[in-house]
């Protein structure tokens, strides 16, 4: 079992020395070479890692030694005691012959005097000039408001509710409640083929955008070195999309058709744009940074249909590595040891305030905790309507089968504008907000 510290002393004196100690902890290395002849003065060349190069001689010509000649090891043993200088001594190269002489303590000045010249040059070196650098933000936004040009006239032909399903159960519930935009989150190779074999026993296999059926798998949150082979597993199940959720994936899927999730936390127009221009998705979800009305900002600068909004979540919470499923409910020192108990077994985490916060394992055993208590966005969404967006995603987590239609069964009204978002938040106790922050934390996008 791993252990995490949360303070060390020890490597906190560590950090502490490195600013408040008087004496240079960042050494950099020096390479000095060292040239003369009898009669001539001792040339001391030195240069640092950076490239700083200084030139000292002796002020005593070399002599002819009879005894102690200024060997290699000689000179490295005396130019190489920097001591509290900001520099060690990493290679020094003599073509001195090893019959000259010259006394210590000029050795000594050389090198007070090449390490006082050497620091006077990093001190007084070319000063960069910073240019002010023009803002690229305006001119970018003014170029994609042009090619946007977007209309806001709602389209309600258009309007699409996806729904997210976690569990095979949860997905029977969605189809009976007529259900046609769906995309499998589900934690085996074998539940999502099953899943798509029950989706395609209702609906057709969707090819295009505006069919009017479509069934995309979502492979992990994380895609580390190796599990690659699962999202080609889930490829070669051929659903109709996919949901993409890092940077990984995206290039994985680049033959099929797909969709950016929240966790690309796209946030602003350029990013949007670039991903669109680049990649070429079908839509994409910004991040859960955005508020409800900075979204609505987004639109003059990108396509509106090409936004898809998370309208009703349990927002994630956090992510981890560790497994509490192996740790709870089977008492195992690991994963690899617990009998894959997270397949029969419910786990969630209450908090202080007496919530209870779900958690669902991945397919590799990895955690996500879930927001206890939903939220919506549905009192917004006339809003967005009026200003083009038109695909909206209802997600899942742990809800049973009668609680999915009952909420499907109102974002459907709401869609066909038979009750209001008000009515939606109260009837299903969900907080009104999209995203993370709250409207009062807006910051206009301009």
């Amino acid at each position: 079992m791993l252990v995490y510290k949360t303070s060390d002393p020890q490597l906190d004196r560590e950090i502490r020395r490195t600013y408040t100690s008087e004496k240079p902890v960042r050494r950099s290395p020096l390479d000095i070479y060292v040239s003369g002849q009898a009669a001539q003065p001792l040339k001391v060349i030195a240069r640092d890692h950076l490239g700083y190069k200084v030139e000292v001689t002796s002020k005593i010509p070399l002599q002819v030694a009879h005894k102690h000649p200024l060997t290699e090891s000689f000179l490295a043993e005396h130019l190489g005691r920097l001591g509290d200088t900001p520099f060690y001594l990493r290679n020094l190269t003599s073509s001195l012959n090893d019959k000259l002489i010259l006394p210590v303590s000029e050795l000594n000045r050389m090198r007070r005097e090449m390490v006082e010249a050497l620091i006077e040059k990093r001190v007084t070196a070319t000063n960069w000039t910073i240019s002010e650098p023009e803002p690229i933000a305006p001119k970018e936004l003014e170029r994609l408001r042009t090619k946007t040009n977007g209309s806001t006239q709602e389209n309600e032909t258009q309007v699409q509710l996806w729904v997210m399903v976690r569990s095979l159960v949860q997905l029977e519930a969605a189809l009976e409640t007529n259900a046609r935009f769906v995309y499998l989150d589900l934690p085996t190779i074998n539940e999502v083929s099953e899943a798509l074999r029950m989706f395609r026993s209702v609906s057709p296999i969707a090819t295009t955008p505006n069919q009017l059926a479509a069934c995309f798998v979502a492979p992990p949150r994380i895609t580390l070195p190796g599990e690659e082979k699962f999202i080609d597993s889930l490829l070669e199940l051929n659903p109709d999309g996919v949901l993409v959720r890092n940077a990984a994936q995206l290039y994985r899927v680049k033959n099929s058709r797909f969709v950016i999730d929240a966790t690309f936390n796209v946030a602003n127009p350029i990013a949007f744009n670039w991903l669109l221009e680049r990649f070429h998705p079908e839509r994409i979800t910004p991040g859960y940074d955005l508020t409800h009305k900075q979204v609505l900002d987004l639109t003059p600068f990108v396509p509106a249909d090409r936004i898809e909004l998370i309208i009703h979540q349990h927002i994630p919470m956090f992510h981890m590595q560790y497994c509490l499923f192996a740790r709870w409910t089977a008492r195992a020192p690991n994963r690899l040891s617990c009998g894959a108990k997270c397949k029969i077994h419910s786990l969630a985490i209450r908090d202080r305030k007496g919530v209870t916060h779900p958690v669902l394992p991945d397919p590799f055993c990895r955690n996500t905790v879930f927001n206890g208590q939903p939220q919506s966005a549905a009192e917004y969404y006339l809003d967005f309507l009026s200003t083009g967006i038109t695909k909206f995603r209802v997600e899942f987590v742990n809800e049973s089968p009668e609680e999915i239609k009952r909420t499907l069964n109102l974002y459907q009204r709401l869609l066909a504008k038979e009750i209001d978002g008000a009515t939606v938040c109260s009837s299903l106790k969900a907080r009104s907000r999209l995203g993370v922050l709250s409207t009062a934390e807006d910051t206009p996008i301009t």
